[in-house]
């Protein structure tokens, strides 16, 4: 049980700290930058700009508010159930990641006007002014790009039989890194044998 909870100790944490800086970042660029003014950090590349948000990335759907708040509330209600579901603690971590940013931009369209559901997400983050996000989308983009990299990545995944149905050397499963294996005692003892 002790093992169990230390397992979810840091992806849990993770989800905390993301939400938090994502919303309190927010609440500074509402009161720091609502003058219109554009703080440069890189030049033209990475400066800070306030915007709200009413749509989805790229201000796409900017006519769909109530769509992206039920999806939003969706992902959020079923990450947890979905966490349950992957055994790898990065796994976790990086779906930890994920959740949080759909839960920082969901809390502001339930929150900001022009009101319940249809409240208009705090972007503020310039990058040269192709795109404005928050520390949500960041949270969500890498989240999404870490995950797809791990699961393409993963030596652990069931190898393609062959229609003969025997699997070469090359193709036999592979044994998962320590690293990431607090709670497979396998590794070690593959690790003792080579």
């Amino acid at each position: 049980m002790k093992k169990r909870i230390s397992f979810w100790v840091l992806p849990l944490l993770v989800f905390a700290v993301i939400v938090l800086i994502d919303q309190v970042s927010k609440i500074w660029a509402v009161e720091q930058l609502a003058d219109g003014h554009d703080v440069e950090i890189l030049g033209s590349w990475l400066s800070l700009k306030l915007t709200y948000n009413s749509g989805a990335a790229f201000s796409l759907g900017n006519s769909a508010t109530w769509i992206f708040t039920v999806f939003s509330a969706l992902v959020a209600i079923a990450m947890p159930f979905i966490l349950l579901k992957f055994p790898r603690r990065s796994q976790v971590i990086i779906l930890s990641a994920i959740w949080a940013g759909a839960v920082g931009n969901l809390i502001d369209r339930l929150t900001r006007e022009p009101g319940f559901g249809r409240g208009h997400v705090v972007d503020f983050i310039n990058y040269n002014n192709w795109f404005i996000g928050n520390i949500a989308d960041i949270a969500l983009v890498i989240g999404v790009i870490a995950f797809v990299a791990i699961e393409a990545l993963d030596p652990t995944q069931a190898p393609v039989e062959p229609a003969d149905g025997h699997l070469s050397a090359e193709q036999a499963p592979i044994e998962p890194a320590a690293a990431d294996n607090e709670e497979n005692p396998t590794v070690e003892a593959t690790s003792e044998r080579n």
